[in-house]
């Protein structure tokens, strides 16, 4: 039985308390270590501590033991979450004692580092997933807390999509259009700048190359500047990045 949380008057864990590493062993399903530091947040040490790992509607939980008391589980295979590159954490600290599980404090959203990253647990705006599309070569998925970038999972995938201009040139632009279009048009959210929520950090990122304020939403015109104010947004990120300078200079070097 799934037991439920009293998410009450909760509390966020500083992301630099929480660093989470996901190791990969070729075909075989991913392992994961967790370093929570939660002394001095003035939460009860007999509270249990869990670290969730998830993606879409696949989800695995590990018992970390107590605040006064973390004990790592040995087994931190990641073998019920579906198979693929886009694996997001939480943790949790839950006052059992309570009889619904008063959720004390959470962080949520986290993207664990790969290949000993130095830093503390990241939040990516954009987590790419690799995964079997067909015939399609990438989309978007809006199904879960956050957009994710899927992309058809060939030999060579992710050194193409982390290295090649084409495929940066040809994808990122459309992929940040798509993603404001579905927040400020089919949404209307009002897009404020949040480090602690999706919208909010894309609403940062976007401010990091366009000034211009989000229209506000109370009609059909406004709709209209909405869109407007998306493509403002694409031609920005695509002259700070210089998309096609850096496409062209990268043929050239080829010929």
């Amino acid at each position: 039985m799934i037991r439920q949380f009293n998410y009450t008057k909760r509390r966020r864990i500083p992301p630099s308390r929480v660093r989470i590493d996901v190791n990969k062993r070729g075909n075989e399903a991913p392992r994961f270590d967790a370093k929570l530091d939660l002394g001095g947040l003035k939460l009860p040490e007999a509270a249990n501590v869990f670290v969730e790992a998830y993606y879409k509607a696949s989800y695995q939980r590990f018992d970390f033991g107590t605040v006064g008391k973390l004990s790592p589980p040995e087994k931190r295979v990641l073998d019920e979450v579906e198979r693929g590159s886009a694996i997001f954490f939480r943790v949790k600290v839950v006052d059992r004692a309570d009889v619904e599980g008063r959720l004390l404090a959470e962080l949520d959203d986290i993207t664990g580092s790969e290949g000993g990253d130095e830093g503390i647990s990241r939040y990516c705006i954009l987590p790419v997933n690799f995964t079997d599309l067909g015939e399609q070569v990438w989309r978007l998925d809006f199904t879960g807390s956050r957009p994710v970038l899927e992309v058809a999972n060939f030999v060579g995938a992710e050194a193409f999509v982390r290295t090649d201009p084409l495929f940066f040139s040809l994808v990122y632009p459309e992929a940040v259009r798509q993603v404001l279009r579905h927040y400020v048009v089919d949404q209307s959210i009002d897009f404020e700048p949040n480090p602690e929520t999706p919208d909010g950090m894309w609403a940062l990122f976007v401010q990091s190359f366009l000034p211009e304020p989000l229209p506000a939403d109370g009609g059909d015109e406004d709709v209209e500047a909405r869109e407007e104010w998306v493509e403002s947004a694409v031609d920005a990120f695509c002259r700070k990045l210089q998309v096609k300078t850096k496409l062209l200079q990268a043929r050239a070097q080829e010929r």
